[in-house]
């Protein structure tokens, strides 16, 4: 009995550790709130929650992370979403009124502090292999483990050849840069965030190595990329501009020489030798 009650009692305190531990807000923000967001270390596919205590009230904040949803049409959490291109929230799992309030606490606190960091990914750096799959996914060579459709179907990226994909969704040639490069789009492609890619991939979620390649494709895509600067094409365009108007002036010059100076120099011509 007594060796009944010892083990009792310790799996109850186990159980009470784990409980507190998963109630941690410095756990829980990590496991949760991490991938997407830093406190301090700029946009990572969702915004920088620096300072985000003095922005919003309390209680926004409290209603915003038991529902995330329930305020998307709130003109900040609008704006949030056209600066994530389109990225919104989704519910976090096991979230509670007295969670919110010890993650609000922590950002409050992280946030006063003078120099905080980005926790690292600890992921190694994507290859070409990595690329190769990702392209082979985004196109439909390689199927989907969930067997959810391709992302061609929906979008596009600007080395496809034509018809370059489609148009449903958002082209994805700038998603890369724009989503807070490998982490934030890895993690903005596996919480499947806006609500058609939600109702797409409901029962059909991308795993984490499939993420993490089509990360490395889309990545490969933003690299690739050569915009040509403002400045040049405007000399460009400038040059080309100042040479078609020596042209015209030339043509214009030439043509008038002919048509009127030049019967007056042969009458000259022909005065001077009839003398």
């Amino acid at each position: 009995m007594r060796l009944k009650a010892v083990m009792t009692i310790a799996l109850t305190a186990a159980a009470l550790a784990t409980s507190s531990a998963a109630q941690d807000p410095a756990g829980f923000y990590e496991d949760n709130c991490a991938p997407c967001h830093t406190i301090g270390g700029g946009a990572q596919g969702g915004p920088d929650l620096r300072g985000v205590t003095s922005r919003r009230s309390r209680d926004w904040l409290v209603r915003f992370l038991l529902d995330p949803q329930a305020l998307e049409s709130d003109p900040a959490v609008v704006e949030m979403i056209r600066a994530a291109g389109g990225m919104t929230m989704p519910a976090i799992e096991g979230m509670t009124r007295e969670r919110a309030e010890g993650l609000i606490a922590f950002i409050a606190e992280r946030s006063a502090t003078p120099a905080p960091g980005v926790t690292p990914a600890g992921e190694p750096p994507l290859t070409s292999a990595d690329v190769a799959q990702g392209r082979d996914l985004f196109t439909g060579a390689t199927k989907l483990s969930g067997s959810g459709p391709a992302c061609v179907a929906c979008h596009a990226t600007a080395n496809l050849r034509a018809p370059g994909g489609g148009r449903l969704g958002p082209d994805l040639t700038a998603a890369h840069s724009r989503l807070g490069g490998d982490r934030g789009l890895a993690a903005w492609l596996g919480a499947t965030p806006t609500p058609m890619m939600r109702a797409v991939y409901r029962n059909a979620e991308l795993s984490a190595p499939e993420a993490r390649a089509l990360t490395a494709y889309l990545g490969d895509v933003a690299a690739a990329l050569q915009p040509q600067a403002p400045g040049n094409s405007v000399v460009a365009a400038a040059i080309i501009g100042a040479i078609a108007v020596v042209m015209v002036v030339a043509l214009t010059a030439r043509n008038r020489f002919r048509a009127v100076r030049q019967p007056l120099v042969h009458q000259a011509i022909a005065r001077g030798g009839s003398r």
